[in-house]
């Protein structure tokens, strides 16, 4: 899936800029497919496989999902 390769590249520039959140802008109107993996645990075992582990943190934003890297 083309949405893991890039987000496990953000992830390599955020661990190599030391930074500890990431944000990820999914959107939230019509099709919501990218939204629905994001928010699956298939999403984090997937993000795990890459070499990385992330924690949902809350928030209001529907059209976002928030993550520790950890």
């Amino acid at each position: 899936m083309e949405a893991i390769d890039e987000i496990l590249y953000r992830l390599e520039e955020c661990h190599e800029k030391g930074e500890k959140t990431i944000i990820l802008i999914h959107g939230y109107h019509g099709k919501h497919i990218l939204k629905s993996y994001i928010e699956s645990e298939g999403f984090l075992r997937d993000i795990k496989r890459g070499g990385f582990k992330l924690k949902r943190k809350s928030n209001s934003n529907p059209g976002q999902s928030i993550f520790d890297i950890i």
